[in-house]
């Protein structure tokens, strides 16, 4: 089991096609074309939909996860989907997580 403790949706979704999923259900082209970087890397703007971007493996991004804001029934003021490691389940994250927290990259938005 994750250090990090969340949610676990019935059916697990491979870790790399996450972000790229949701781009896509969402009709974009993909994210590489359509994805703009939060300049100021606030949390504090983000919105449901929102790419999060960590650094989990040296310098730069390395981790991403989709931001949903408010998960209510763990208590989490700010949340985000979360595919952890391959062979993990996708899972609801704290973003206000220490570990998370300490690791925050930035964040992106899908633009037409």
């Amino acid at each position: 089991h994750s250090r990090h403790r969340g949610a676990r949706p019935a059916s697990p979704l491979p870790r790399h096609g996450l972000a790229r999923r949701g781009v896509a259900g969402g009709g974009a082209g993909g994210c590489h074309a359509l994805c703009t970087a939060d300049g100021e890397g606030s949390r504090a703007n983000l919105v449901p939909g929102d790419l999060v971007f960590f650094s989990t493996d040296g310098a730069g991004a390395s981790h991403v996860g989709i931001y949903i804001g408010a998960y209510p029934k763990l208590g989490y003021a700010q949340a985000f989907i979360d595919a952890p490691a391959p062979g993990q389940s996708v899972m609801v994250q704290n973003l206000n997580n220490v570990y998370w927290a300490n690791h925050y990259y930035g964040a992106g938005a899908v633009r037409p």
